[in-house]
Protein backbone atom coordinates (compact mmCIF):
# COMPACT_ATOMS: atom_id res chain seq x y z
CA UNK A 1 0.00 0.00 0.00
CA UNK A 2 2.64 2.50 0.83
CA UNK A 3 4.37 2.00 -2.35
CA UNK A 4 1.53 2.11 -4.23
CA UNK A 5 0.62 5.46 -2.69
CA UNK A 6 4.67 6.90 -3.32
CA UNK A 7 4.04 5.98 -6.93
CA UNK A 8 0.59 7.88 -7.15
CA UNK A 9 2.06 10.50 -4.92
CA UNK A 10 4.84 11.03 -7.13
CA UNK A 11 2.94 11.85 -10.37
CA UNK A 12 0.48 13.90 -8.42
CA UNK A 13 2.61 16.21 -5.96
CA UNK A 14 5.12 18.19 -6.84
CA UNK A 15 8.11 16.46 -4.57
CA UNK A 16 10.45 18.93 -5.65
CA UNK A 17 8.75 21.46 -3.79
CA UNK A 18 8.39 19.38 -0.66
CA UNK A 19 12.05 18.44 -0.90
CA UNK A 20 13.19 21.93 -1.36
CA UNK A 21 11.02 23.17 1.75
CA UNK A 22 12.09 24.36 5.20
CA UNK A 23 11.73 20.85 6.95
CA UNK A 24 14.76 19.34 4.36
CA UNK A 25 16.58 22.42 4.20
CA UNK A 26 17.28 23.31 7.51
CA UNK A 27 19.78 21.88 9.14
CA UNK A 28 20.33 18.22 9.50
CA UNK A 29 19.03 17.93 12.47
CA UNK A 30 15.17 19.13 11.52
CA UNK A 31 15.61 16.60 8.59
CA UNK A 32 15.50 13.94 10.84
CA UNK A 33 13.33 15.54 13.17
CA UNK A 34 10.45 15.02 10.11
CA UNK A 35 11.58 12.08 8.94
CA UNK A 36 10.91 10.84 12.46
CA UNK A 37 7.66 12.67 12.78
CA UNK A 38 6.38 10.83 9.58
CA UNK A 39 7.27 7.79 10.36
CA UNK A 40 6.24 7.35 13.34
CA UNK A 41 3.03 7.11 13.83
CA UNK A 42 3.15 4.00 10.80
CA UNK A 43 5.38 2.10 13.17
CA UNK A 44 2.68 2.87 15.86
CA UNK A 45 0.00 1.50 13.94
CA UNK A 46 2.06 -1.65 13.14
CA UNK A 47 3.06 -1.99 16.40
CA UNK A 48 -0.85 -1.76 17.26
CA UNK A 49 -1.81 -4.04 14.68
CA UNK A 50 0.49 -6.54 15.89
CA UNK A 51 -0.91 -6.53 19.35
CA UNK A 52 -3.90 -6.64 18.44
CA UNK A 53 -3.22 -9.71 16.52
CA UNK A 54 -1.23 -11.65 19.47
CA UNK A 55 -4.24 -10.62 21.59
CA UNK A 56 -6.52 -12.44 18.83
CA UNK A 57 -4.27 -15.01 18.56
CA UNK A 58 -3.94 -15.75 22.77
CA UNK A 59 -7.24 -14.98 23.96
CA UNK A 60 -9.86 -15.46 21.08
CA UNK A 61 -12.05 -13.13 18.95
CA UNK A 62 -14.66 -11.74 22.20
CA UNK A 63 -11.82 -10.82 24.27
CA UNK A 64 -10.46 -8.95 21.77
CA UNK A 65 -13.97 -7.18 20.86
CA UNK A 66 -14.30 -6.30 24.26
CA UNK A 67 -11.13 -4.57 24.74
CA UNK A 68 -12.07 -2.80 21.68
CA UNK A 69 -15.24 -1.54 23.38
CA UNK A 70 -13.22 -0.78 26.03
CA UNK A 71 -11.35 1.72 24.17
CA UNK A 72 -14.03 3.50 22.40
CA UNK A 73 -15.67 4.26 26.42
CA UNK A 74 -12.24 5.17 27.21
CA UNK A 75 -11.94 7.64 24.67
CA UNK A 76 -15.86 8.93 25.38
CA UNK A 77 -15.15 9.26 29.28
CA UNK A 78 -11.60 10.91 28.36
CA UNK A 79 -12.84 13.35 25.82
CA UNK A 80 -15.64 14.65 28.29
CA UNK A 81 -13.81 15.17 31.05
CA UNK A 82 -10.85 16.72 29.92
CA UNK A 83 -12.48 18.56 26.49
CA UNK A 84 -15.85 19.61 27.88
CA UNK A 85 -17.94 17.42 25.62
CA UNK A 86 -21.63 17.16 26.46
CA UNK A 87 -22.94 13.86 27.27
CA UNK A 88 -26.78 13.53 26.88
CA UNK A 89 -28.73 11.10 29.30
CA UNK A 90 -28.68 8.66 26.33
CA UNK A 91 -24.99 8.72 26.01
CA UNK A 92 -24.16 8.59 29.81
CA UNK A 93 -26.92 4.95 29.91
CA UNK A 94 -24.56 3.73 26.72
CA UNK A 95 -21.59 4.12 29.02
CA UNK A 96 -23.08 2.85 31.77
CA UNK A 97 -24.61 -0.41 30.07
CA UNK A 98 -21.31 -1.40 28.54
CA UNK A 99 -19.47 -0.74 31.52
CA UNK A 100 -21.59 -3.13 33.59
CA UNK A 101 -21.66 -5.62 30.15
CA UNK A 102 -17.73 -5.57 30.50
CA UNK A 103 -18.14 -6.05 34.03
CA UNK A 104 -20.30 -8.88 34.06
CA UNK A 105 -18.25 -10.85 31.57
CA UNK A 106 -15.15 -10.17 32.95
CA UNK A 107 -16.76 -11.36 36.33
CA UNK A 108 -18.30 -14.32 34.59
CA UNK A 109 -15.10 -15.97 33.04
CA UNK A 110 -13.33 -15.40 36.79
CA UNK A 111 -15.99 -17.96 38.11
CA UNK A 112 -16.03 -20.18 35.60
CA UNK A 113 -11.89 -20.48 36.01
CA UNK A 114 -12.68 -20.50 39.30
CA UNK A 115 -15.09 -23.39 39.77
CA UNK A 116 -13.36 -25.24 36.93
CA UNK A 117 -11.92 -28.76 38.02
CA UNK A 118 -9.32 -28.91 35.42
CA UNK A 119 -6.25 -26.80 36.11
CA UNK A 120 -5.52 -24.37 33.95
CA UNK A 121 -2.28 -22.66 33.13
CA UNK A 122 -1.83 -18.42 33.01
CA UNK A 123 -3.34 -18.59 29.83
CA UNK A 124 -6.40 -20.05 30.24
CA UNK A 125 -5.62 -23.52 28.96
CA UNK A 126 -5.85 -26.79 30.88
CA UNK A 127 -2.84 -28.67 32.08
CA UNK A 128 -2.75 -32.17 31.32
CA UNK A 129 -1.09 -35.18 33.64
CA UNK A 130 1.98 -36.18 32.26
CA UNK A 131 0.34 -39.65 31.25
CA UNK A 132 -2.38 -38.15 29.40
CA UNK A 133 -0.32 -35.72 27.42
CA UNK A 134 1.61 -39.58 26.60
CA UNK A 135 -1.54 -40.98 25.90
CA UNK A 136 -2.60 -37.64 23.64
CA UNK A 137 -0.09 -35.70 22.41
CA UNK A 138 -0.54 -32.53 20.95
CA UNK A 139 0.62 -32.34 17.57
CA UNK A 140 -1.05 -31.43 14.04
CA UNK A 141 -1.61 -34.95 13.04
CA UNK A 142 -4.61 -36.34 13.22
CA UNK A 143 -4.24 -39.27 10.41
CA UNK A 144 -4.38 -42.26 12.94
CA UNK A 145 -7.68 -40.66 14.89
CA UNK A 146 -9.50 -39.95 11.57
CA UNK A 147 -8.50 -43.39 10.39
CA UNK A 148 -9.88 -45.29 13.56
CA UNK A 149 -12.60 -43.14 13.27
CA UNK A 150 -13.56 -43.82 9.97
CA UNK A 151 -13.12 -47.37 10.16
CA UNK A 152 -14.78 -48.44 13.16
CA UNK A 153 -18.07 -49.12 13.62
CA UNK A 154 -19.16 -50.21 17.13
CA UNK A 155 -21.04 -48.50 19.19
CA UNK A 156 -18.48 -48.42 22.34
CA UNK A 157 -15.86 -46.87 19.67
CA UNK A 158 -18.38 -44.06 18.49
CA UNK A 159 -19.47 -43.26 22.32
CA UNK A 160 -15.56 -42.85 23.30
CA UNK A 161 -15.19 -40.67 20.26
CA UNK A 162 -18.09 -39.18 20.98
CA UNK A 163 -16.40 -38.11 24.37
CA UNK A 164 -13.53 -37.35 23.09
CA UNK A 165 -14.53 -34.80 20.65
CA UNK A 166 -17.04 -33.04 23.10
CA UNK A 167 -13.86 -32.82 25.25
CA UNK A 168 -11.81 -31.31 22.39
CA UNK A 169 -14.57 -29.18 21.53
CA UNK A 170 -14.56 -27.97 25.31
CA UNK A 171 -10.66 -27.02 25.75
CA UNK A 172 -10.51 -25.99 21.97
CA UNK A 173 -8.64 -22.43 21.50
CA UNK A 174 -10.00 -21.95 17.97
Amino acid sequence: MAVTLIILSFFIESWSSLLKSEFFTSGITRTIKTILLLLAPGVLAFCMVLSEFYIIQRAGMVPMSIAGIAKEVATISVSAWFFGDELTPLNITGVAITICGICLFTYHKYLKSIQSTIPLDGHGNPILPEEEIALHPRDDSTELDETSRLTSNSADNLEIHQVDEARNMLFSTE
